[in-house]
């Protein structure tokens, strides 16, 4: 009681202290339009609405609880979250389209299961590494939120399988869906999604071990307008890469890490989709010289071509600089074969290029680089790995 007396008194205190700096025309910044407020005020974050704005004087704490501010409810940058928290936001206003929660690791199920029941109209929800949940937040989100069309919950090690069949059984709308490390997952759920996700546009399922080709066919017959797909580090060999050929929609392509995968399947899928405009095949060990120069010639709307720690040489650039009128970034760092001759001639012949990645490329001089850079000044001659 002493606390609520003593924050009584200070909000009396800032209203007095507001009414004693009125203009000398007589106006008061609460005489501002209501919407003009709440224009402001959405440009604060949520904690900074309720305990920073909302203390102000009673007028700003009730255009805090305005529900046109949380229809969008973003705590990507609020670790300690709680619970309670997360209850009230989504209590205040009857249309919250969008949840973000990312690394909120003190959220635990019942938070999650109030949100799902207070937020039926969601469109969006991303609940990244909050690792305390478990399947009983999944499955409310499947049981509550039909009209979901983006859900990200990566990183969540209690994700299984039996809940994400929940999920998308619940939310037929999705069209992006992000199931990134999420280490309990295997191809019952991609064939779950397979099943129901038939409006599905995005696909990532990075760093999973478990999903392999036997859930391949399945999905990509029953989501075929996926126009990115990225299946990094999983189970996923040259035989379900045959299966992603199928996708005539597919726009970007993720096959990093995927070190048995030959270069006949990479073919296959640089032939048939023909809309292909960014193929990551970083880290992809039997990619060659032959199988970029395929690429180079087939990839008719190609724009982006990863290549970091392939079997290449220089005659691999040679052929991107020569045969493609389309690539306009290539990043070959850490292919050890690469030489100066190699950034010289893709330079020469491909002066359209916007990005060229040369990152430990140590036979790659220094003062080559400096004269590259004076002559092709369009182009970035990147060296560092953070680029």
């Amino acid at each position: 009681m002493e606390a609520l007396r003593r924050k009584q008194a200070k909000m009396k205190a800032m209203e007095a202290h507001l009414e004693a700096h009125v203009g000398s025309n007589g106006l008061h910044i609460n005489s501002l339009p209501r919407a003009i407020f709440v224009r402001i005020f959405s440009y604060l974050s949520k904690p900074a609405l309720l305990k920073k704005a909302g203390l102000v004087c009673k007028y700003w704490n009730e255009l805090c609880f305005d529900p046109a501010l949380w229809r969008r409810i973003n705590l990507e940058d609020y670790k300690n979250v709680m619970d309670s928290d997360l209850i009230k936001m989504t209590a205040i206003s009857d249309n919250v389209v969008s949840v973000i929660l990312t690394d909120c690791r003190k959220l635990t199920d019942d938070g999650i299961v109030t949100m799902a029941k207070q937020c039926s109209n969601l469109l969006e929800l991303r609940i990244i590494r909050c690792t305390q949940l478990k399947g009983q937040s999944f499955v409310a989100v499947g049981d509550n939120c039909p009209k979901l069309t983006s859900l990200n919950i990566s990183g969540c090690p209690g994700l299984y399988s039996p809940h994400l069949w929940k999920i998308v059984k619940g939310c037929p709308r999705l069209t992006h869906l992000r199931l990134n490390a999420c280490s309990n997952i295997c191809n019952e759920a991609l064939i779950a999604v397979g099943k129901h996700c038939p409006k599905l546009v995005l696909l990532t399922c990075q760093d999973n071990t478990n999903v392999t080709d036997g859930c391949m066919e399945q999905l990509i017959a029953g989501c075929p307008k996926i126009q990115t797909l990225c299946v990094h580090a999983t189970g996923v060999s040259s035989c379900g890469v045959h299966e992603i050929a199928k996708l005539s929609q597919l726009r970007s392509l993720d096959l990093s890490y995927l070190r048995t995968v030959t270069t006949e399947a990479i073919k296959t899928v640089v032939h048939r989709c023909e809309h292909m405009l960014t193929l990551n095949l970083c880290l992809c060990s039997q990619v060659n010289d032959d199988c970029v120069a395929y690429i180079a010639k087939n990839g008719k709307k190609l724009k982006n071509l990863f290549l970091v720690s392939c079997n290449v040489s220089d005659e691999a650039l040679i052929c991107v600089g020569k045969y493609t009128k389309t690539i306009v970034r290539v990043d070959v760092g850490w292919c050890r074969q690469i030489t100066d001759h190699g950034a010289r001639e893709i330079s020469k012949f491909r002066p359209q290029l916007l990005y060229l990645g040369l990152a430990r490329c140590n036979q790659v001089k220094t003062e080559t680089l400096e004269e590259l850079k004076q002559k092709f000044p369009t182009i970035h001659y990147s060296t560092s790995i953070d680029d």
